[in-house]
């Protein structure tokens, strides 16, 4: 998820307290939140009294827009923590931990440490996750691949075919179908070899 994309998201779910985050969601908006704050910090300091920036830091004053705008942000950036912590299993109440101080330190590790893989208690993978397109290509790929075999056996003549397993069919038979499904293109030569090798220790357990 890009810069932009993080923020959008971060925005569009507001109120979103349930569901996962991913870390470039919440690191994303994380940076846009300091940023902003420092930008709009030098607006600040023109429109107001103060002669310079440095006066108007160091001084006691709250700017306008900076207010503003730390104020809007601030429900999404919980929203965007609690979902970030529910990507790695955790509940959103953990967010407290730092106001132990040397809670700091595991609250930057969960915030940093990838999410889980599957679905958790709080939902699946976040969309555009790397582990998302992951299982997707690998459940994809798997269909894909059946949906192939099976047409190719519809296609061949039956003699390509293996005929069901029964008590009678000895080693050799079996091996026989192996070799015709793989001459075939069927199957792969790791699957070619499994086969085999399960062939052979049905037949000699």
């Amino acid at each position: 998820m890009n810069f932009v994309d993080a923020i959008s998201s971060a925005l569009s779910n507001y109120f979103k307290f349930s569901g996962r985050s991913l870390r470039s969601e919440y690191w994303y908006f994380v940076l846009f939140s300091l940023v902003g704050s420092f930008l709009l910090t030098f607006l600040d300091a023109e429109i107001s009294d103060y002669q310079t920036w440095t006066d108007f830091i160091s001084s006691d004053e709250f700017g306008v827009t900076g207010s503003i705008f730390n104020l809007a942000i601030l429900i999404p950036s919980i929203a965007v923590c609690a979902r970030r912590l529910h990507d790695i299993g955790r509940t959103g109440w953990w967010m407290l931990i730092p106001l132990t101080i040397i809670g700091i330190i595991p609250f930057l590790y969960w915030m940093c440490k990838e999410g889980d893989k599957g679905t958790n208690r709080y939902g699946d993978i976040p969309l555009g996750s790397a582990r998302f397109d992951m299982n997707t290509d690998i459940s994809t790929s798997s269909v894909s691949a059946k949906s192939s075999i099976n047409h190719d056996a519809q296609t061949l003549p039956s003699s390509a075919v293996p005929d069901t397993d029964t008590a009678g069919n000895t080693l050799k038979k079996k091996l026989d179908e192996i070799e015709e499904l793989f001459k075939n293109s069927l199957i792969t030569e790791e699957e070619r070899q499994r086969m085999r090798d399960k062939a052979l220790g049905i037949e000699f357990s």
